[in-house]
């Protein structure tokens, strides 16, 4: 992750088991039913802007615009997906 600024480094490795879940699941579809639980854990702790883009991009979508409207920390997670992507 060198290509990331030092903070959503910082960031991405307190977060980096469900970034790599996502980025496999994106390349792998048959992990989705592994990733769900980390999903509807993450919702349920009230991270639902950042579920519903994780989910955005498990559809497909790889627009840097998906960042807008995010807070640092769900900015920086997406932020980190993209990038393994």
């Amino acid at each position: 992750m060198a290509k990331l600024p030092e903070k959503t480094r910082q960031i991405a490795q307190v977060h980096a088991q469900l970034i790599n879940s996502v980025v496999m699941a994106c390349h792998n579809k048959a992990l989705l039913p592994q990733l769900e639980p980390a999903l509807q854990a993450a919702q349920n702790n009230g991270w639902t802007e950042l579920v519903k883009r994780i989910r955005k991009i498990l559809a497909g979508s790889r627009d840097s615009q998906i960042l807008i409207g995010l807070d640092e920390e769900d900015a920086a997670i997406i932020l980190a997906i993209l990038v393994g992507l």
